[in-house]
């Protein structure tokens, strides 16, 4: 029989038992999880990586909420990213900007909480010795800035002061948090069909002698593109850059433009590298963010950019400026002028004079004025507010106009009819032509008023355009030119020309009226004072030394459009060719001495 202190000892024994057990259990289970979640990662697909990653308790809806959800997880502790960092390698002076931006995104948008490290690889092109001040300011901000020379691999550099690396070209924009990245197997790789590689996962295992352009081992997986990484990043791998679109200089642009996409960059750019107004005197500073960006992205220029099948094509609008208050009270005569054309679709007014209210009379008694004429206050006084886009405008073709200039509504309607022709959209299609000339050596530039048969700008006081091209100038160009013709109070129409001929490579298009062009501001107007117009030449090449790197785009051109009208015959006699042979003859003559 037994006593009670037996049964005591064996239930005391069987407790002890069934929590070793227990113990065992737990341990066996959770061995098992952790071997078989580095099993996996050795194998994973590009998706489940990415799927496997966001159940340890990420927000992937959300990743810019960072990782608080996660803090139990022993990969993402305080201390995980100690010895992990992005890293960007620049080899060319040129993509220094680039660099930042995309630094900066990380920092600013991404959030990252690794290290960041910008490492620069002088070559012979890329040069230590060479003044290169911007590339110092990657020093601050907690970035760190590693010079490496010529014979010297970047990449192992990095991987020689931490465990792991994301590496990430200059051409990446972050969008969100992107810190899972490094929960991703060793040599995961973004590349595109030309073998560019955006993004790719080196640890300190890796070769020493591998950098981001040599081929990859035999990689746990290879993707073109990362999970999730086009919701993540932009990745401006295509030939044409938001940092240098308006050099592109070919017809195919349109296949390679992304507005939207290259307005982030730039919005970007300029908050690294625009001083506040207080800090360099330009009261206008603020003028593209008020224009380009609304309170709300479901309205403004940014969210209305359409496509061009979804724009008014067989009628077009007018953009008129006006600024001067003595012409109000002709200002009237032009709108109800230009109303009496059935192809335009609506006249936009812009009133350039911040502090002249409009006055009530200046649509009193003009037909259709509530459905067809808008006018557009503006807060800034600029000369750039002339190309400003308007969420309102929904047709392909903006006419550009003066308000001191009258054309013929034939001959208005003949002009859209030629820039309608599919060679001349990428044009601007207008009416007063001018030529210059440009001397890359000397920097030198001469800019006059087109006397002969060639010509190679438009002036902006009557023009058809892209309405996509409001859009490039006002919210892509680099704000350094939008200062440049505020303070010159002269220069946006060279500016808006050297725009669509460099992004395009199209020359512009003039147009001979049938009646005459009248032009009320050749006594008044800003263009008469003869500064304005002694500062045209030195517009030119500052223009075209500074931002197009003294690659002159503009096109010259020697035809016009002129409306048909049939030609005069006569009947001729052979004596007369032999005259006018005679006369050719001497005029060679004349030419040789």
């Amino acid at each position: 029989m037994i006593s009670t202190h037996q049964r005591l000892n064996h239930g005391l024994l069987g407790l002890l038992v069934c929590s070793l057990i227990v113990v065992l259990i737990y341990v066996s289970t959770n061995l098992t999880t952790y071997t078989a979640f580095h099993t996996r990662r050795e194998s994973i697909s590009a998706e489940s990586a990415s799927r496997n990653f966001y159940e340890g308790g990420m927000d992937h809806t959300n990743p810019q909420k960072g990782f608080d959800g996660i803090v139990d997880d022993p990969f993402h502790d305080s201390t995980y990213y100690n010895d992990k960092a992005f890293v960007t390698v620049v080899t060319d002076s040129n993509m220094i900007d680039a660099a930042r931006v995309s630094v900066y995104s990380l920092q600013n948008i991404s959030k990252t909480r690794a290290n960041i490290m910008v490492i620069m690889a002088f070559n012979e092109t890329f040069s230590s010795d060479a003044s290169h001040d911007d590339y110092e300011q990657f020093a601050t901000n907690n970035v760190q800035l590693l010079k490496v020379s010529p014979g010297y691999d970047p990449i192992s550099e990095a991987l020689s002061r931490f465990r792991k690396v994301v590496y990430f070209s200059n051409e990446i924009l972050f969008k969100k948090n992107v810190d899972h990245y490094f929960s991703y197997p060793t040599h995961t790789i973004l590349e595109d069909n030309n073998h560019n590689i955006g993004l790719r996962i080196y640890d300190n295992h890796s070769s020493k002698k591998e950098d981001a352009s040599t081929p990859a081992p035999p990689p746990v997986f290879t993707s073109t593109s990362f999970p999730l990484s086009d919701e993540e990043i932009f990745w401006f791998n295509g030939p044409m850059k938001p940092w240098d679109f308006f050099q592109y200089h070919d017809m195919d642009w349109h296949k390679l433009y992304r507005p939207s996409a290259f307005y982030k960059w730039r919005s970007l750019y300029d908050d690294i590298t625009v001083p506040s107004s207080s800090a360099n005197g330009w009261s206008n500073q603020d003028r593209r963010k008020s224009i380009c960006v609304s309170a709300s992205e479901n309205n403004g220029p940014l969210a209305a950019i359409t496509t061009t099948d979804e724009l008014i094509q067989d009628r077009f609008s007018v953009l008129l400026s006006t600024y001067k208050p003595e012409r109000i009270q002709h200002l009237t005569l032009l709108i109800r002028h230009l109303l009496k054309s059935t192809l335009i679709d609506k006249i936009f007014i812009t009133w350039h004079n911040p502090d002249l209210d409009v006055p009530p009379s200046l649509l009193e008694n003009i037909d259709e004025a509530e459905e067809r004429v808008r006018v557009l206050r503006q807060s800034f006084d600029s000369l750039n507010n002339r190309f400003n886009p308007v969420d309102q405008i929904q047709t392909e073709a903006v006419y550009i106009l003066d308000d001191d200039v009258f054309l013929d509504i034939n001959d208005l309607e003949f002009t859209f009819r030629v820039w309608q022709q599919p060679n001349n959209k990428n044009s601007i299609v207008g009416h007063f032509p001018r030529i210059h000339q440009y001397n890359s050596e000397t920097h030198e530039a001469v800019y006059k008023v087109s006397n002969k048969d060639i010509y190679s700008m438009i002036l902006t006081k009557s023009m058809f355009v892209r309405k996509e091209y409001l859009f490039a100038y006002t919210c892509l160009l680099d704000l350094g030119m939008h200062q440049d013709i505020d303070n010159w109070l002269n220069c946006e129409d060279i500016a808006f020309n050297l725009m669509v001929s460099g992004m395009t490579g199209a020359p512009m298009v003039a147009v001979t009226p049938q009646s005459p062009l009248l032009d009320f501001g050749t006594q008044n107007g800003i263009s008469t004072n003869q500064a304005h117009m002694g500062g045209r030449g030195q517009c030119v090449s500052h223009f075209i030394t500074k931002y197009w790197k003294e690659k002159d785009p503009l096109v010259v051109s020697s035809s016009a459009a002129i409306p048909y009208s049939r030609p005069e015959i006569r009947r001729g006699t052979w004596n007369k060719i032999e005259q006018q042979l005679r006369i050719y003859k001497d005029r060679s003559k004349i030419t040789k001495l």
